[in-house]
C-alpha cells in the first residue's frame, strides 16, 4: 500500500502524509459531478474487522479526475 496523498513542504523539503484523506482517480470516462461528490457513493473496508465506513466528506476535481475522501 502506498500512503496518499504526500505532499513536500516547498522551503523544508520534508514529505508529509494526510492520514485522514484518501485520493479516488477515476478514468476520462463520463462520471455523474454530483454523484461523484457524495459520500455514500463510496465504501471503504476496514481490513481489520471487515466493516464499511463511509468519508465524512468529498472533494471531486473533474478536470484532474480525482475524489479526495476524507
Amino acid at each position: 500500500m502506498v500512503p496518499q496523498p504526500v505532499t513536500r513542504d516547498a522551503g523544508t523539503g520534508v514529505l508529509t502524509q494526510a492520514k485522514n484523506k484518501i485520493e479516488v482517480y477515476f478514468n476520462n470516462d463520463a462520471l455523474n459531478a454530483t454523484s461523484a461528490s457524495t459520500p455514500a457513493f463510496y465504501r471503504l473496508i476496514d481490513t481489520q474487522d471487515q466493516s464499511q465506513l463511509f468519508p465524512q466528506s468529498v472533494a471531486y476535481d473533474s478536470v484532474a479526475n480525482v475524489a479526495v475522501l476524507t
